[in-house]
């Protein structure tokens, strides 16, 4: 059996290209760009991020897309293969730039692929050339749903009523108003109870509560006042 050793001695530096299907901040993102590398172009005509094409982005100014692609496609495969056919159009839109039946902006000399487009133009090229999109790579993974906490999401009637009391403490940095080096910004122990009060919390777990969400770097006492000016 091979070692793991072994396999990463074989394995050749960034051999891997990660294929992700856009999402709606994938074209909010790219819509601020007028002018792509061609290489861009062909991926975003077939829904895929360029910036999630991992081993592209980090080889693409010295190495030539079309050979590192087919470096990994190289295995025989099926026809079906969306990799080969993503492969196709790529070599496909650098025969139409140096053809000059798609228009540079800049031709880069060593590396086609990495030629500026007009995205403009890109788009009427491949309405002209019938260009297909290719299916068939995977879809990002759901985002995990955002939760209240940080366990997640399970709850109780009471986890609610010390985060209620919580928010009270949350920082500036966070959006809140509370600033652990300005002890005056910690909210004051009357605007806390009432908090739980209005929240359900019995009188008689209220002082527990308040414990609970004090910063414990405050020292015990009257609430600090704002320094004068």
């Amino acid at each position: 059996m091979q070692s793991g050793i072994e396999r990463l001695l074989q394995t050749k530096p960034c051999s891997i290209v990660q294929y992700l299907v856009g999402e709606d901040a994938t074209w909010l993102k790219w819509a601020a760009f007028s002018e792509l590398q061609l290489w861009q172009a062909v991926a975003l005509h077939s829904y895929l991020d360029p910036d999630l094409l991992l081993g592209w982005r980090e080889l693409r100014n010295d190495v030539s897309c079309t050979q590192f692609v087919r470096d990994l496609t190289d295995e025989p495969s099926s026809d079906a293969d969306p990799e080969r056919r993503l492969l196709v159009n790529i070599e496909c839109a650098v025969s139409a730039m140096q053809n000059a039946v798609l228009p540079a902006i800049k031709v880069d000399l060593d590396y086609a692929e990495n030629s500026t487009v007009s995205v403009a133009e890109f788009h009427a090229w491949s309405i002209r050339a019938l260009l297909k999109p290719v299916q068939g790579f995977p879809a990002r993974s759901p985002s995990p749903r955002p939760s209240q906490f940080r366990w997640g999401s399970y709850s109780t009637p009471r986890l609610e009523q010390l985060a209620a009391a919580v928010e009270l403490w949350r920082l500036k940095e966070d959006g809140g108003s509370y600033d652990p080096g300005q002890s005056w910004t910690a909210p004051r122990s009357k605007v806390v109870r009432a908090t739980l009060a209005k929240a359900g919390v019995p009188e008689t777990l209220i002082d527990t509560y308040v414990s609970l969400v004090r910063d414990p770097r405050l020292r015990p006492g009257p609430h600090p006042e704002a320094p004068a000016g």
